[in-house]
């Protein structure tokens, strides 16, 4: 087999890093993800000596992440795993220890989805929040009397003004993912473990100007309607689509209806009007977490997002580059993201510093500086 990295770990171990489609012969869940999301994607595997097969295995895919304003190349952690037999005898460190290793030299930052009280080991943090938005059907029955909006099936033609309508209502949210039609492959087909998704468009005389991306059971069982996606070009076209969709809620007497949404967003500034429980969740080791390999070449990067909400910011990047403040990358990073603010305990002595910290890192939470998430359909 040919790989395009492939070291001697010494002990009958082998560590490989593959661009390919070699992951396809082993792993079905790494197969699902990769067929599904279609990013660039690196595999990277530890052999044992006599074993056909990889014992220990993860994927990094490639993409852009925004930081505000500012679009970073990152890779993002999917599939680790290691096969039941040889579990808890350190392989799964490895192949995390030898990935970060390339992973520090492609990219200043990666992102993981992860358990609780792991990962922190290997230096990341949790950056990113959780939200929910859940709506009765009864209250989602209010939308009904809001305009109505022409809607078709989603075709495969409508995926690149998807793409643009989802990059023009995240562009200062941190966290989301530069949508890219050429990887971007619309709502999940259905599997053996998924019944997959069902996706709408909102059109008018001159194109689409609106879309949504849902699952729903269907005959209640319990099970709410899940909206993975609600996005419009305005208020009436976003109150549209939820109005179909209270119809779809109610005709398969299903009782609620989530949304992964963030209440800062147009779409949640609607769902909120109609009445609904919130759930933001700040984790603590574990949820959406990040690590930036270099710290210097990461401030440089983002020091235009830095500046837009602060100005000048050469006295603070200089005292973070020194570790004069902040001198945990973790809580860096967090600090940057917006998941927290800045505190006393980043203060030094010069009074420039102090100032223009605290307008940097007032936490997320404003049209300026909206809370950091990434969008379910965004997943790796």
């Amino acid at each position: 087999m040919d790989f395009d990295l492939e070291e001697d770990l010494g002990n009958g171990l082998r560590y490989t890093e593959s661009c390919g489609d070699l992951v396809e012969k082993f792993f079905p869940f790494t197969k699902i993800g990769w067929l599904n999301k279609k990013k660039p994607a690196r595999v990277c595997l530890l052999w044992h000596e006599g074993d056909p097969e990889p014992i220990s295995y993860l994927t990094l895919f490639s993409y852009r992440s925004r930081i505000g304003c500012v679009e970073v190349p990152v890779e993002g952690y999917g599939g680790v795993a290691t096969k039941p037999k040889y579990r808890q005898k350190g392989y799964s460190s490895i192949v995390m220890s030898k990935s970060l290793e390339g992973a520090s030299k492609r990219v200043p930052l990666v992102y993981l989805n992860g358990i609780h009280d792991y990962y922190g080991r290997y230096g990341f943090a949790t950056c990113l929040l959780k939200s929910e938005m859940m709506l009765t059907t009864v209250r989602l029955k209010k939308a009904v009397e809001r305009k109505s909006v022409e809607l078709r099936d989603l075709r495969g033609e409508d995926l690149p003004i998807l793409c643009e309508m989802a990059n023009q209502g995240r562009r200062l949210r941190t966290g989301t993912l530069v949508r890219d039609p050429a990887s971007y492959t619309g709502p999940r087909a259905p599997s053996d473990w998924d019944s997959g998704e069902e996706a709408w468009v909102a059109f008018d005389g001159e194109g689409v100007v609106g879309y949504t991306v849902f699952s729903a059971p269907r005959f209640g069982c319990g099970q709410p309607l899940i909206v993975t996606e609600l996005c419009g070009a305005n208020r009436d076209v976003i109150e549209g689509l939820v109005a179909e969709l209270a119809a779809v809620a109610e005709s398969r007497q299903i009782e609620a209806a989530r949304f992964d949404e963030v209440p800062d967003s147009l779409a949640g500034s609607v769902l909120r009007s109609l009445g609904c429980e919130v759930k933001i969740t700040y984790e603590a080791g574990g949820g959406w977490m990040g690590r930036f390999s270099d710290r210097a070449k990461f401030l440089e990067l983002v020091r235009p997002e830095l500046e837009r909400r602060a100005g000048d910011v050469s006295a603070l990047i200089e005292a973070l580059n020194t570790r004069n403040v902040c001198p945990d990358d973790g809580v860096l990073l967090q600090l940057v993201t917006g998941y927290v603010s800045w505190s006393e305990e980043f203060s030094e002595p010069a009074e420039e510093v102090e100032r223009v910290g605290r307008r940097c890192f007032p936490g997320a939470g404003s049209a300026d500086l909206p809370l950091p998430y990434q969008y379910t359909n965004d997943w790796f």
